[in-house]
């Protein structure tokens, strides 16, 4: 196992996912690349080639995690939609914010 690898699985470990994780998918995605690149390479594919599908593959796996974000947060971000209800004396509805 790689030095990076294994600072990579100690953040893991230790830290978690929190409000900083951009530079640890960062890494993951770093990761991912280095890797099939190198898998490329030891499969006699020309080095140009393997780093070029290393960086496509780390590319499009961000783009899928893009894709899950949004998706996420257009089913889970709603805005509040305001409750109405008739008065007793009036029938004009009135507006009346969800707590």
């Amino acid at each position: 196992m790689g030095e990076q690898q294994r600072q990579l699985s100690l953040c893991l470990r230790l830290g978690g996912w929190g409000v900083e994780d951009e530079p640890l998918v960062g890494g993951i995605l770093g990761i991912l690349a280095d890797s099939y690149t190198g898998h490329q390479v030891r499969a006699a594919v020309p080095a140009i080639r393997a780093l070029s599908d290393g960086y496509q593959l780390a590319f499009a796996v961000g783009a899928v995690f893009c894709i899950v974000g949004a998706a996420s947060a257009l089913a889970l971000l709603r805005p509040r939609r305001p409750m109405v209800r008739e008065t007793a004396d009036t029938a004009d509805p009135v507006e009346v914010l969800a707590a």
